[in-house]
């Protein structure tokens, strides 16, 4: 039996998953109602490219500010992307928007902050288990993920009957 999940599910949202101190998975769904709209509002051309923002959080005495760190023009079809090179111990959050005639960046979809984690060795007391899930998912109880030490002998490709598996 094969189930098949819909490409969207009408509702607009972003999230942000923390891979590792380095790396966030960012995925999101824009509806067309959505983004028509904001075409509308500010007057510009039915095929004018969604952008990804990505920006750090930047702590100034009691207040936070938040820098643009990346930026991309995203193909029509896109709904995920990851980052890479980010700093370990830092909170990020994404944005879906579109550049007005301006070039000034409106903001149409989002995210809530995510912490990435430090680098530090994992030991008995840091299993290498994902603690929380931020940004518009909810947390899931991952109790068969195998402990971090087996992860890296765990083997994802099938060896060939000639010998070399790679």
């Amino acid at each position: 039996m094969t189930i098949s999940f819909p490409q969207g599910y009408g509702e607009d949202g972003i999230g942000l998953l923390v891979q590792d101190p380095y790396h966030i998975f960012i995925y999101w769904e824009l509806t067309e109602k959505t983004r028509q709209n904001a075409l509308h509002n500010w007057f510009l051309p039915f095929d004018t490219p969604c952008l990804l923002r990505l920006q750090q959080e930047e702590k100034q005495g009691k207040g936070t500010c938040w820098n643009s760190i990346y930026q991309v023009e995203l193909p029509p079809s896109a709904n995920r992307w990851y980052v890479s090179g980010l700093r370990p111990g830092e909170v990020y959050r994404a944005q879906i928007g579109l550049h007005n005639g301006q070039g000034e960046f409106i903001a149409i979809l989002g995210s809530k902050g995510v912490l990435t984690p430090p680098v530090q060795p994992v030991g008995p007391w840091n299993t290498g288990r994902p603690v929380a899930v931020c940004g518009g998912a909810e947390p899931i109880e991952l109790e068969d993920l195998p402990p971090a030490e087996s992860i890296s002998s765990t083997c994802f490709y099938e060896k060939s009957a000639g010998g070399s598996s790679r």
